[in-house]
């Protein structure tokens, strides 16, 4: 080990100390071994390390057991507050290193042969809200009866939920202890709860008051989100032009998914490609469909150590090809480098992540919000704690909602936003390019404003893109509960006991048909 590397993991050693001995009730030591051996070539994380220590008892669907995130990480919430009201850009952007470095050091885990960061020894959605993964009814209180919600996976691959279009990256969410603990102890991820709680305010109760309680400042939550490739073969991956959020190299500039990109990187799990070849490949654009040559020598050939690589096994290939009944858009065959229909059991894919939404609840009412997207250039600078493939990611932020010249400030995930558009807005001219990760998730209410059960409806005309949002506005808050900026906790309450076919986890049942590209 590097001496640089050495230093590094004493420095944050002495900082877990410190936060242990301030929070020495919640965390005990508790390594996780090699639960297996996994593909010899896949990236490891080379992150700064956590502190050596995991909530007793609390294991994910995977039996990883948690390990939280450094507890210097967090920063007082008057101090955030007084970066937004000032517009300091800088230390929004410090802060934001700062939790990425947190969540993406050693937690000292491995699961399939891989080391595992400390945001991946958390909990995903089905887990936090007790919900079945494959749309079955549940018990009355699931979390009460863990049988009731089947089987269940800490890393339940599937399309984005706010996605109404055609995506080629899969995700999920994951949610530290402290998330998972408030919803389940106040019983939140029932629709009862929420139903209850909406008729219990009084006619007269301000708007503003019409809310769950308020989640801990030490709540976070995440949207990984990854391509797709065969763990055997050289696979074109589309990347993100900028700089930063400007909407370039693309084919379709007013809906510039990742269907659209022209610039590319070759990824090689392989160890032997080059550029020498020119690489046509089929993009979408306004009109349809256009190939696109890219023409040899012009483009990047990226080892898999430039990502944090997830094997998949056949069951988690499965799962995603037989669908989830949260699942906004249904499912479409085509995922990053591969098409699904292709695939037979034993053959081998990586999941690479290539995006993560970041979100604490430190900033008291609003939260911090980050998002994060892989790129060629690593950032090198600037940002300790901050190595090995999790340096390949550019970030935006949203701390505010109106920039300093008054417009509206503009801070999105390429892979998950651009796909969003139409009627989920409640102005279907919006369009997720061009929207504010704090102003959508501020306006999340129970019920949904369509109040359709079918999730494939549910979420009609109930995003904003942009504009200054208050708690006390008629227009998305009127008979309603406002979950605290949980879309999740709308989307999981919602649809319980919901069964449109009982989609197996064996085979193929897409729920809906995405509509094309």
């Amino acid at each position: 080990m590097k001496k640089r590397d050495l230093l590094r993991r004493g420095v944050l050693s002495l900082w877990a100390t410190a936060g242990l001995i301030l929070l020495v009730s919640q965390f005990t030591a508790c390594p996780q071994p090699n639960n297996n051996q996994g593909p010899s070539n896949v990236a490891t994380n080379s992150g700064t390390p956590a502190q050596p220590s995991a909530s007793p008892g609390a294991v994910n669907a995977q039996g990883v057991r948690y390990v939280p995130v450094n507890p210097s990480m967090y920063v007082p919430s008057e101090t955030i507050g007084k970066w937004s009201e000032t517009f300091d850009d800088k230390a929004i952007e410090d802060h934001g290193w700062q939790i990425w470095a947190a969540l993406t050091a050693d937690s000292g885990q491995q699961y399939n042969g891989v080391e595992l960061p400390v945001w991946d020894t958390w909990f995903s959605e089905f887990e936090v809200f007790c919900t079945d993964p494959r749309g079955v009814p549940v018990s009355t209180d699931p979390c009460a009866d863990s049988s009731a919600t089947g089987e269940q996976k800490s890393r339940p691959f599937h399309i984005p939920r706010q996605v109404n279009t055609r995506a080629s990256v899969v995700s999920f969410n994951k949610y530290n202890l402290d998330f998972k603990q408030f919803v389940q102890e106040n019983k939140y991820y029932q629709k009862q709860t929420l139903e209850q709680l909406n008729a219990s305010f009084a006619p007269d109760t301000p708007l503003q008051d019409r809310r769950i309680k308020t989640p801990p400042r030490t709540g976070i939550m995440l949207k990984p989100t990854f391509w797709i490739i065969k763990a055997d073969t050289p696979t074109p991956m589309p990347i993100w032009q900028g700089p930063a959020l400007d909407i370039a190299g693309t084919l379709q500039p007013k809906r510039p998914t990742d269907l659209t990109w022209t610039n590319m990187v070759l990824v090689d799990p392989t160890g032997k490609a080059d550029n020498s070849q020119p690489i046509t490949r089929t993009l979408v654009s306004e009109t349809g469909t256009q190939q696109v040559t890219t023409p040899a020598g012009s483009y990047k050939v990226v080892p898999l150590s430039s990502f944090y690589v997830v094997p998949l096994s056949d069951e988690d290939v499965l799962f995603l090809k037989g669908g989830n009944a949260f699942q906004i858009g249904g499912l479409h065959s085509e995922l990053g480098g591969i098409n699904l229909n292709d695939w037979k059991p034993g053959d081998k894919l990586l999941a690479l992540l290539v995006g993560m939404h970041v979100t604490t609840a430190e900033w008291d009412d609003f939260w911090t919000w980050q998002t994060f997207w892989w790129t060629p250039t690593p950032e090198t600078t600037g940002h300790p704690g901050v190595g090995g493939p999790w340096a390949n990611f550019n970030m935006a932020s949203a701390y505010y909602m109106i920039g300093k010249n008054g417009q509206p400030h503009i801070a999105f995930n390429p892979h998950l936003e651009t796909p969003i558009e139409g009627n989920i807005f409640m102005n279907p001219t919006e369009r997720g390019s061009h929207s504010n990760c704090m102003t959508c998730h501020r306006v999340a209410a129970f019920p949904s404003v369509s109040n359709d059960p079918n999730p494939n409806n549910m979420t009609l005309r109930s995003y904003l893109g942009t504009g200054d949002i208050k708690r006390d506005n008629p227009v998305w808050f009127k008979n309603r509960v406002q979950t605290m900026n949980m879309w999740t906790m709308v989307l999981e309450t919602m649809p319980q006991g919901w069964s449109p076919s009982a989609p197996s986890v064996t085979g193929p049942t897409p729920i809906q048909k995405p509509k094309s590209p």
